[in-house]
């Protein structure tokens, strides 16, 4: 199917890709592209989204990386600079923070986009402490609703707490924390989030009302979830565990994004000598201090753990994840301190030379005790890696980090020694903490390669002509990526996102596995096994048109087994033929016993010929497990074979020969099984890449004139998988239908016109009935009947139902987010106001020349 690239990455990108819908004018709040559907601003619009308006899809996620961070970079940079800090040392800080492991790690998903903000918010922070107006809180309103934007709110809960601890820290030192300071501090701090709320509260509203609608009942995130001590190797040895671009494959626990924490071995040697920026200034001081509070910080949280962990992540909530995102913190403290020990080395005055001899000396002792309480979390490191056998790969990955941290080390001791004038020392250590950096990001990629590309296949254009408006694809595993599915104009039941809790107690009652991680899934992204009953009803419930199975699944239907082999034949030698009787229903699968010695390319292509018809298939045979013998699966499109002929099956195989056997009889003929067709509802339509069934029962509306009544969503799902008819629906309150359905009622749907975020159906029934949508009952849907609004009901535990009367209706669904106006006319104005403010202000404040350092 050609769905080869990276799943994270199509999970993150591919609702941005969906901006050419916006650029065609096809517009609407809600898409029913994932799942039953999901408001499409659910996302929020990070401002480095923009990508996808002028780029291709393809690109775009590279693009918005390069923007991001360059943002990094470039913001850090000018933040460091306000501080006074000479450029080389500013642009240090830029770069160790911008290519961090926190921005890079989580290059292609939101967390990066809130991250690369960060110094933003600490730059406005920084100004009101300094001068604290209550227009200096309008920067930082702005830079926090632009990281809410960016959604991903717990990594922006993170920065924002780490913000309030550096602004205290800084007035601790500075000023100490007497009544009248933190007074001063409310004014701007009121307009902060008066600014923030104000420009973000179109999405702060739907996202509420989503994630309160959506079931979030695995993210109870209260228990440690933070990484061991032992992974804070990773901040100059990023691949010590192994990791996803470079080395050895990760072999720690978690994963490789959420356990490192890298911040280069250069960046932690010119941390350093921090302290040694002071040189009697209290401000400097300040600020030194609270870098080095948000590294103890997010260090305390993410590594350590215990009590700072358990209560951040009980504040949090369901917003929360795992501990280890509280690592920004450190990335953006380590890459501060990194510039000021820098800046101290480009100094000449007696008191900031006598302070860095202070802080080699401090940095040792420091280093030996850090030592001493990892050295269990070191020991059993190594012994990891010695039983994996991986010192050789291991060692390979840290030449890199140790030879930059020994020449940066080198250069300092050569300005310590007055061999190298500042000029030089600040190209040495921008080169060495450029290329540590560089050595550990540009593995991670950003951009697909060609061959990674999505591609629109003859498989996605059978599944898109398959279905009709409003019906959508489901099926086993990843049978076309869900993900991708919506790019290509699919709907698939599936993807990851949050669902509604009916939703997943139907599909938990279907089989517990799907949210299972041991087999594949997980609570935001279902898994539906192989093996699961396409034919339940359910699924007619869900509007499913088109079911995919894996072409190892033995599709459903009738099934003859094939007879024990009594010899054995090579298709790659010469043909392999044998016969069969086309049972009645004709064929969906032929079985024969395959004996796989070892791994081999190529196919294996069976045809079978019936009368004047003949239909193909085939198996690639890469995907037979080797050194075992096994009935295997030719799925093929051939119900309409006629019944009762003979057929004639012909086996052959492009690979090198004796890797394959298949059993013959003692005539040497292929023994042969097989399913036949039935009249369940499905029918098998193409086979070979993946298995396509039509299912024809789907019903993405339906009209009934039956409901039990079921407010419970998990009592309400096992009603919907027991009951025998459709024509029953399952409702959270009483609709005033009776309990039974009356067959003789008539029922009608006149007319369906259904789109995203809007669906139209006029209906003509001779008694009181309910017209079930099958999209997810999401609060923002408003229903009319002819043309006045009424309330409308949950209908099977996850859907819509709109009650109507007797006689002919007109029945319309709009998905409209709640208070809509009134959202973005406080957004507006709020605008507004933040425009009118910033330019008064660049009026009133004179244009103050930088240091030239």
């Amino acid at each position: 199917m050609a769905e080869r690239a990276s799943g994270d990455l199509l999970n993150i990108h591919s609702h941005w890709v969906l901006v050419a819908d916006l650029l065609r004018g096809h517009w609407s709040w809600w898409t029913d592209s994932l799942g039953l559907g999901y408001p499409v601003m659910k996302a929020g619009a990070p401002v480095f989204a923009l990508a996808y308006l002028v780029a291709p899809a393809w690109y775009a996620p590279g693009l918005q990386a390069a923007v991001r961070t360059l943002t990094a970079v470039v913001v850090t940079h000018l933040w460091l600079r306000r501080w006074g800090l000479a450029r080389p040392a500013a642009l240090v800080g830029g770069l160790a923070y911008g290519m961090s492991g926190f921005l890079i790690g989580w290059g292609n998903w939101p967390h990066s986009n809130v991250a690369a903000l960060a110094p933003a918010l600490f730059w406005s922070v920084d100004a009101v402490v300094d001068d604290p107006r209550w227009r200096r809180g309008v920067p930082v309103g702005v830079v926090v609703a632009a990281m809410v934007w960016a959604n991903f709110p717990q990594v922006t809960a993170y920065l924002v707490v780490g913000a309030v601890l550096h602004a205290l820290v800084r007035l601790g030192v500075e000023r100490r924390l007497r009544p009248g300071v933190l007074a001063r501090l409310s004014a701007p701090t009121l307009v902060a989030g008066a600014v923030a709320v104000g420009l973000a509260l179109p999405h702060l509203v739907g996202f509420a009302t989503y994630v309160g609608w959506a079931d979030t009942s695995h993210r109870h995130f209260a228990v440690d979830s933070s990484a061991g001590a032992e992974y804070l190797l990773t901040a100059v040895a990023p691949a010590a565990f192994g990791s996803d671009p470079t080395g050895a494959p990760w072999w720690g626990e978690g994963n490789w994004i959420e356990f490192q924490t890298h911040v280069g071995a250069p960046v932690v040697v010119l941390a350093l000598f921090a302290g040694a920026a002071v040189a009697g200034d209290r401000r400097r001081r300040g600020l030194v201090t609270a870098l080095a509070a948000l590294v103890v910080a997010g260090t305390a949280v993410a590594y350590v753990g215990g009590v700072p962990t358990r209560v951040t992540q009980a504040l949090l909530g369901d917003i929360g994840g795992l501990a280890t995102r509280a690592k920004v913190l450190i990335a953006l403290g380590a890459a501060g301190l990194a510039a000021l020990g820098l800046d101290a080395w480009l100094r000449d005055d007696p008191a900031t030379v006598a302070a860095r001899r202070r802080g080699l000396r401090r940095a040792l002792l420091g280093g030996l005790v850090v030592l001493v309480l990892l050295g269990p979390g070191l020991a059993d490191w190594a012994r990891g890696v010695d039983e994996r056998g991986l010192w050789r790969t291991t060692l390979g990955t840290l030449v890199v980090p140790a030879a930059t941290a020994v020449a940066v080390g080198a250069a300092l001791v050569g300005r310590a020694r007055g061999r190298l004038t500042v000029r030089a020392l600040s190209a040495l250590v921008v080169a060495g903490v450029a290329v540590e950096l560089l050595a550990f990001a540009l593995p991670v990629a950003t951009v697909a390669d060609p061959d990674q590309r999505i591609l629109d296949t003859p498989s996605h254009a059978i599944v898109r002509g398959l279905l009709d408006p409003g019906e959508r694809l489901a099926g086993e595993g990843t049978t076309f990526f869900p993900n991708t599915t919506q790019i290509l104009g699919i709907d698939d039941l599936r993807g990851q996102l949050l669902k509604s809790p009916g939703y997943q107690a139907v599909l938990a009652g279907i089989d517990p596995r799907v949210f299972d991680n041991a087999h594949g899934g997980t609570p935001t992204y279902p898994n539906i096994q192989a093996g699961t009953d396409p034919t339940a009803a359910v699924w007619d419930a869900f509007g499913v048109g088109a079911w995919a199975q894996y072409p190892s699944s033995i599709p459903p239907g009738p099934v003859t087994w094939p007879d024990p082999g009594v010899g054995g034949a090579d298709p790659s030698l010469a043909p392999v033929v044998g016969t069969l009787v086309v049972p009645p229903g004709g064929l969906r699968a032929v079985l024969i016993e395959v004996g796989v010695a070892g791994p081999s390319g190529g196919f294996l292509d069976l045809e079978v010929t019936a009368g004047d018809r003949t239909v193909t298939t085939r198996r690639r045979r890469d995907q037979l497990v080797a050194g075992r013998s096994a009935v295997e699966v030719f799925a093929l499109a051939g119900e309409a074979l006629p019944p009762g002929e003979q057929a004639t099956v012909r086996l052959t195989s492009d690979g090198v020969a004796g890797a394959v056997r298949v059993a013959t009889d003692a005539d040497g003929a292929l023994q042969l099984g097989h399913v036949a067709g039935a009249d369940d509802g499905l029918h098998l339509v193409a086979a070979g890449p993946v298995t396509i069934l039509e299912r024809t029962g789907a019903a993405p509306v339906r009209l009934v004139d039956a409901a039990v009544v079921e407010p419970d969503p998990a009592s309400a799902a096992r009603r919907v998988l027991d009951r025998a008819s459709l024509g029953v629906a399952v409702v959270d309150r009483q609709v005033g239908l009776g309990a039974e359905h009356d067959p003789a009622a008539r029922l009608e749907l006149v007319d369906v016109d259904h789109r995203d975020g809007a669906v139209d159906v006029r209906v003509r029934t001779d008694r009181a009935a309910l017209v079930v949508v099958a999209v997810a009952d999401h609060p923002d849907w408003q229903a009319r009947v002819d043309g006045r609004r009424v309330e409308w009901v949950t209908a099977d535990a996850t859907l819509v139902g709109v009650p109507v009367p007797a006689g002919e209706h007109r029945v319309s669904l709009r998905f409209v987010p709640r208070h809509l106006g009134a959202t973005l006319a406080v957004m507006i104005l709020t605008a507004l106001g933040v425009v009118v403010v910033l330019v008064a202000e660049r009026r009133r404040t004179p244009v103050v020349g930088r240091s030239g350092r």
